[in-house]
């Protein structure tokens, strides 16, 4: 356990730099890439069932000369899924450069790529980075670190990409999103973001929203709907695949939607004038709230709601750096700093049935 909560101390130490003017920052971001990046990359046989597929995965992958030369089965199957041919493509060229032949190498490249450009991606839309960390630290470290390989790549492509949704640069939006489908094709949903996403809906409308979500929630509507159409179309059974057993949101989730958007509202007017990108990440928060609410019981839109993460920590660290009052903010810092430590603890002990513990690394 004390490794996880070293890299928790770590991660919260450098967060406290965000309450204050502080020079050289980029020494503290530098340390806290190295510590993330590295307690990713060197764990061992960390990451439940998908760890163990992408390292059979990459067993089978061959340099990119005998690749083209056809001495790789490009249908290669593993548990009835298929990479995507980007992914494919990027392991081929890390295999070709791979002085080690094992998948560590490839986990690194991975893991150095993503982090180190969703950092410079949080750094495009908050003054408050660490504190945005801090809660990523909680929110998706293990599971978009440890787990999701292919989709962590996709996501950190498209928190790259919201810049040009703000400036209304359309094709290299589209550019970036294509690359994100090239790694995971769920991220085909984030094509037409672009053409609403960066209104300004009025609180009856962003409110409306989740309230409907809650309704469908409740009803079990969404489930339902589904398996009519998927059983018209004779898909029911492919259905069954998706559908998450009948289970309900997490009430910590739940409280998390309500609680942000309660202050995110009050705060709407302030915030809007000192951060030109607030709107945007309170529409994705939005869209993350909906798909998390409305379609819990289909698993498949849990992926889907992953790429909606970076609304969280923006939204948190605005909450938090634009508190006026020192000691308010400090307060508050610290209780969202206790509710986010309790709850990477819970998922060390939750996921994949306590998997995480006790942490293991390639290198002793």
């Amino acid at each position: 356990m004390w490794p996880y909560l070293l890299v928790f101390l770590i991660t919260f130490l450098c967060a406290t730099v965000d309450l204050f003017k502080v020079k050289n920052k980029w020494i503290v971001g530098a340390f806290l890439m190295f510590t993330l990046i590295s307690f990713a990359i060197f764990r061992d046989g960390l990451g439940g069932f998908d760890y163990e597929m992408y390292t059979s995965f990459y067993s089978c992958i061959v340099p990119i000369d005998d690749y083209w030369a056809g001495k790789y089965v490009p249908d290669y199957h593993y548990a009835h899924k298929t990479m995507e041919w980007g992914f494919t493509i990027f392991c081929t060229l890390v295999k070709t450069v791979d002085p080690t032949k094992g998948p560590v190498f490839m986990f690194a490249i991975v893991g150095i790529f993503s982090m180190v450009l969703l950092y410079k991606s949080i750094k495009l839309y908050t003054p408050f980075v660490f504190i945005a960390f801090l809660f990523y630290l909680y929110k998706a470290y293990f599971w978009h670190d440890f787990t999701l390989m292919r989709q962590c790549v996709s996501i950190s492509l498209f928190v790259w990409a919201i810049q040009y949704i703000k400036s209304r640069q359309m094709w290299y939006y589209f550019v970036f999103v294509t690359f994100a489908c090239l790694f995971h094709m769920s991220s085909i949903v984030l094509f037409p973001l672009y053409f609403f996403v960066h209104k300004r809906f009025s609180d009856v409308t962003v409110i409306a929203v989740v309230v409907l979500a809650v309704l469908l929630m409740l009803t079990n509507l969404m489930p339902k709907l589904a398996q009519l159409v998927a059983g018209a179309a004779g898909m029911a059974d492919r259905l069954q695949v998706y559908m998450g057993g009948g289970k309900s949101v997490n009430p910590l989730n739940f409280l998390e939607i309500v609680v942000m958007l309660t202050f995110m509202m009050y705060c709407r007017p302030q915030l809007e004038q000192k951060e030109s990108y607030f709107n945007i990440y309170l529409n994705l928060f939005v869209i993350s709230a909906f798909i998390m609410l409305a379609f819990s019981s289909i698993d498949i839109f849990t992926r889907i709601k992953e790429f909606f993460v970076c609304a969280y920590m923006i939204q948190v660290s605005y909450l938090i750096g634009h508190i006026y009052s020192f000691k308010v903010r400090t307060v508050i810092f610290l209780t969202v700093a206790l509710y986010c430590l309790l709850g990477y603890v819970r998922y060390l002990f939750v996921f994949d049935a306590g998997g995480l513990l006790p942490y293991k690394c390639v290198l002793w």
